[in-house]
């Protein structure tokens, strides 16, 4: 739970550094939270035995580098995740992984599962990476909203 609280508070801080430059705008960071806890995380090799034909392709259109695939940080994540199928995420949101209250990484989202997970997500990696799997895995969401308004008038 400490490091879940320590990575919101770096985030916020990483914000706020980001909007000291931004404009004369007055700007209000407003902080959006989603917290999923019982997620099974599973991984996967881009070959065509756990893909489909395009493997090297994601759902989202973007190409797997194969040899590197790892490196992306990117995840699958099933159906019912998905807010065009009443969840939460959309891809290219990016999400941070725990297990056991220990960050494992942050990853993107790129790529759908097939339609018969339910609540899991799915590990990019390069093809020869052993496989592993955790269980009761949280993953955390957070989406800064910058809302703009007036310009601020500075004394000449």
């Amino acid at each position: 739970m400490k490091i879940i609280r320590k990575t919101l508070l770096l985030f916020v801080c990483l914000l706020f550094t980001i909007n000291m430059g931004l404009s004369n705008r007055e700007t209000t960071i407003n902080i959006e939270t989603k917290r999923i806890d019982n997620i099974v995380a599973t991984m996967y090799h881009p070959v065509i035995e756990q893909c489909d034909v395009d493997f090297n392709i994601t759902a989202d259109g973007s190409e797997i580098d194969i040899p590197n695939a790892s490196t992306h940080k990117w995840i699958a994540v099933s159906r019912d995740l998905l807010l065009i199928n009443g969840g939460y995420f959309r891809w290219g949101d990016v999400i941070y992984v725990f297990h056991n209250d220990t960050l494992v990484d942050r990853y993107e989202i790129r790529d759908t599962m097939n339609k018969r997970w339910t609540n899991r997500i799915d590990i990019l990696e390069t093809p020869g990476t052993p496989i592993y799997k955790f269980n009761n895995v949280t993953i955390l969401h957070i989406k800064p909203i910058f809302v703009q308004s007036q310009t601020i008038q500075e004394d000449c």
